[in-house]
């Protein structure tokens, strides 16, 4: 099983780890939020079994904080 966070102040970056793994200690200083399990696809799994995290863009519009949607989400 597999999570995904979002970057809050980016939606549609995107971080899959293991479930119940820690966020790597290296991320910066980007605050994420979980958004619960995901079935990746096979090339996200390889590197997270091999990385321990991968990171993607989503096309999809996810609300912001503050319920604001980032119209720059799509196509990223």
């Amino acid at each position: 099983m597999f999570e995904q966070w979002i970057d809050k102040s980016d939606p549609s970056v995107r971080l899959v780890t293991s479930q119940g793994s820690s966020l790597p200690a290296d991320l910066g200083p980007r605050d994420w939020k979980l958004l619960g399990p995901i079935e990746p696809p096979a090339e996200i799994v390889e590197k997270v079994q091999t990385v321990g995290f991968a990171f993607f863009h989503s096309d999809e519009s996810e609300p912001a904080p503050g319920g604001l949607n980032n119209s720059n989400a799509a196509g990223a």
